[in-house]
């Protein structure tokens, strides 16, 4: 019986230290200071090469298009709605 409360009272202090090492690894990866200038520069060099990266191969001339006309005059009060 008492290798057995042994054996129990062992796997808890793993446990507890697993939890513990967890606990602290985490708070030590959410305390790294980061450079805001150097977050902002990795912003820029990210944002340069999604824009460069064409999705569509064909390419049209808006000129082309008609002018708009619309068909009636619109009255009234514009509702926006959103935080776009």
């Amino acid at each position: 019986m008492r290798r057995f409360e042994s054996w129990k009272c062992n796997k808890l202090r793993m446990l507890a230290v697993a939890v513990t090492a967890c606990t602290l690894a985490t708070g030590i990866a959410a305390a790294q200071i980061r450079d805001p200038l150097e977050v902002q520069k990795g912003r820029d060099v990210k944002l340069k090469k999604r824009g460069s990266v064409a999705y569509y191969s064909e390419r049209w001339d808006l000129s082309e298009l008609p002018a708009y006309e619309p068909q009636r005059r619109v009255t009234g009060n514009i509702k926006l709605r959103g935080s776009n």
